[in-house]
């Protein structure tokens, strides 16, 4: 499962991306990205689920063990529908006001944290998450009790932690005008004139 590519344009305001049931958004609040976990998460579980019944099986198939016992390995599968299922019930979302993380199998928990709070994010990705692009973002807010949120196992973190940090600043209304290119080769240009006073 990919996420969906961040909407970055100004001009867009208005998201293509529908809103999910367990999100209220205020008025002028828009998506900006959504994700989930990578599918793949729940594979270690999927595998003790498998295992569980290959022993059980493996068991039956022997004399010296009876039926009964050898029928506690199914049970094997009750953990791994546990995960699969934390893993599929689990969003991310990211709009121009907060960030959501939403969990829970019975339930639902939606965490929040408003952008203007945000004190700091960051990512990691171990050797495969870099090998195949998926990692971890943390973002942590301000407040004593060291509140943090954390999409892990996403699409392209890199992204998803640029645009988490451009909608931090501009909801801090600490954002400069245009884009990084557009800096440098203002600053190329301021250097040429330079060059040209100096040499003249």
């Amino acid at each position: 499962m990919t996420d969906r590519t961040p909407v970055t344009d100004d001009a867009a305001l208005e998201s293509t991306v529908e809103t999910p049931a367990w999100l209220t958004l205020g008025d002028d609040e828009a998506i900006r990205w959504d994700g989930r976990p990578r599918i793949q998460s729940s594979y270690p579980w999927l595998a003790i689920g498998v295992l569980g019944v290959v022993v059980a099986g493996l068991a039956i198939g022997m004399d010296g063990v009876p039926i009964v016992v050898a029928a506690i390995g199914p049970i094997a599968l009750v953990p791994a529908g546990w995960g699969y299922l934390s893993v599929a019930r689990t969003a991310f979302v990211v709009t121009t006001e907060s960030a959501y993380v939403r969990t829970g199998v019975l339930g639902t928990r939606v965490t929040t944290a408003t952008l203007e709070r945000v004190q700091n994010s960051s990512f990691e990705q171990h050797a495969l998450g870099r090998l195949v692009g998926y990692g971890t973002i943390t973002v942590d807010t301000a407040g004593g009790d060291g509140e943090e949120l954390r999409f892990w196992n996403v699409e392209n973190p890199q992204t998803v932690r640029a645009l988490i940090d451009e909608h931090v600043d501009r909801a801090r209304g600490g954002t400069v005008p245009g884009t990084l290119e557009q800096w440098e080769a203002v600053l190329t240009e301021v250097r040429g004139w330079r060059e040209r006073v100096e040499d003249g």
